[in-house]
């Protein structure tokens, strides 16, 4: 036995252990859900006008105008002298969505209503530069030390966020909150592909993104019944510290330890899921944890402590690493970009949200059933291609009240879809990189979703300028990605791989590139897999 893999059957690859790692880290994922989308209503837009008394300061005058409101009669960005710029507005805490948000606590209207959007530019960056950042992390620390300090992370900048004195202090924090958010990501989708065999492998990962599908529904719900903003803050982020002492119950990943060269640690550690799993390993298996050891380290050559540029480097990793970059930048552009502009739509925003985040349960199983069939690039095909297909109809209806319905239902099955292709990339990239640079892989892949996300809010103030033009865009990102993803390899049945050189072995043609090349060569088995191929 040369493969952890081959193994892992002996401590249990599908237990009660497996059960609770899936519990936790969804459990987990809940506080970086909560962070991402709690701007849709902690800084949702409320009725607004210009203060015209000459006690526009006194907070009893503006809930007295609040309790009689009327609508005003002319630009709400100006006096009634129209000529003369308002700089004190009051808000409709009484009748609107929501008692108070953001916008009306720092006065986001207007000239000043850009910076919610550059807010949500910020919490994007921070994903980017925390994927990479705790990636690197959790290869180097390890993967329960990186998860804790994101959740951390998370929970101290989440805190901290519901006191923000100022907007600026707001965007600072919602950066940092976006730095662990993305740690937590990057590192529960590592453990979750490295504690079970190739044969489980997507449908845990895939299961385990429900902890987010869940926890976008969960927080539509807190939010419908905490319509103050800062309250929403505290009670989103303030449980988050709940997740430390159950990241230690879990224990460090096997798989890590045994690429550090740790095997006296790794075989505590499956002891210990063996115990968990109610299975009593062989009496070679401490033989057999030193043999995978050494293998993989003598797998790992000249590159003990690869990082990204290794990767890239590799002739047969380059290609469908950035391909799959491709994937996330795609997937995250249009699932935050539809996320986002829930608001813009007609409809109940919290009833909206709530069956928008509610179709990503069903979209994980159809992902784990169709994925199974046809396999990985065919199911990024074809989601990318009706996610298009979602988003050019609803350009084409956007503003015409007739179909106001429809064009929400067009949303829920665009999130659906695009949810869907989500998922699957992160399934995919457990699937696709080595563990030695796994989370190195995952944290880049993460990166280009990170770069996508912070584009999606930049999208839809072009909005502004023409209604449709942001979805004609996502629907033309989408459709591109969808002929690109053809040419990822196809990773069903292949075995995980440990290490580069590992990789080059499991590397598995594109089916798009056998279909061209039909037979010549012989270079794939009866299924076309495992085969080595030079980009």
């Amino acid at each position: 036995m040369t493969r952890f893999d081959d193994i892992l059957p002996e401590i249990g690859d599908r237990g009660p252990y497996q059960v609770l790692l899936l519990i936790v880290l969804s459990f987990v994922k809940f506080f970086a859900a909560f962070q991402t989308v709690a701007v849709v209503f902690t800084a949702g837009r409320m009725d607004f006008q210009c203060a015209e008394s000459g006690n526009e300061s006194s907070s009893s005058w503006q809930q007295q105008v609040a309790s009689n409101w009327t609508e005003p009669a002319v630009d709400r960005c100006y006096r009634l002298n129209g000529s003369e710029a308002c700089n004190v507005w009051v808000f409709n805490s009484t009748s609107g969505p929501f008692e108070s948000s953001w916008r009306s606590q720092f006065s986001l209207v207007c000239s000043r209503e850009k910076l919610v959007n550059l807010c949500s530019t910020l919490y994007m960056l921070g994903l980017l530069i925390g994927s990479t950042g705790y990636g690197a992390l959790s290869d180097h620390w390890g993967r329960l030390r990186a998860a804790c300090a994101a959740t951390i992370n998370v929970w101290v900048a989440g805190i901290a966020l519901a006191f923000s004195p100022s907007v600026e202090v707001y965007a600072a924090l919602r950066f940092l909150c976006g730095l662990g958010s993305s740690g937590i990501l990057s590192v529960c989708n590592a453990m979750m592909a490295e504690s079970v065999t190739q044969r489980y492998r997507l449908s845990a990962v895939l299961l385990g993104t429900n902890g987010w599908n869940i926890a976008l529904c969960v927080c539509s719900i807190i939010a419908f019944g905490i319509r103050s903003h800062w309250k929403l803050e505290l009670t989103l982020a303030g449980p988050a510290i709940l997740s430390i002492p159950l990241l230690l119950l879990l224990g460090e990943s096997p798989r890590w330890l045994l690429a550090k060269n740790r095997p006296d640690d790794a075989n505590r550690v499956c002891q210990r899921i063996a115990r968990i799993n109610c299975r009593r390993p062989p009496a070679c298996f401490d033989e057999d944890v030193r043999r995978v050891c050494r293998t993989l380290i003598d797998q790992q050559g000249s590159h003990p402590n690869a990082g990204l540029i290794d990767l890239l480097r590799s002739p047969t990793m380059r290609m469908p690493t950035l391909l799959l970059w491709n994937n996330f930048f795609a997937s995250s552009m249009v699932y935050y970009g539809l996320i986002l502009s829930t608001g813009s739509l007609s409809g109940n925003i919290y009833l909206t949200f709530l069956l928008g985040s509610a179709v990503g349960v069903p979209a994980s199983a159809f992902s784990i059933v169709t994925a199974h069939i046809i396999g990985r690039p065919l199911l990024f095909s074809l989601v990318y291609f009706l996610s298009s297909a979602c988003m050019f109809t609803i350009a084409f209806l956007l503003g015409n009240p007739e179909f106001g319905t429809l064009v929400v239902a067009l949303a829920i099955t665009g999130r659906f879809f695009s949810t869907a292709s989500f998922d699957t990339s992160w399934a995919y990239s457990g699937e696709l990189f080595p563990t030695l640079v796994r989370n190195v892989g995952m944290g880049s892949s993460s990166t280009a979703a990170r770069v996508g996300g912070i584009l999606a809010p930049l999208i839809n103030i072009l909005g502004e300028v023409w209604k449709p033009l942001p979805f004609i865009i996502f629907a033309s990102v989408s459709l591109l990605t969808a002929f690109l993803a053809l040419l990822l390899p196809e990773t069903k049945g292949a075995h995980l791989p440990e290490s580069l050189k590992d990789a080059d072995k499991e590397y598995v043609k594109p089916k798009v590139q056998r279909l061209f090349e039909g037979n010549r060569g012989g270079l794939s088995d009866a299924r076309g897999m495992q085969v080595e191929v030079k980009m």
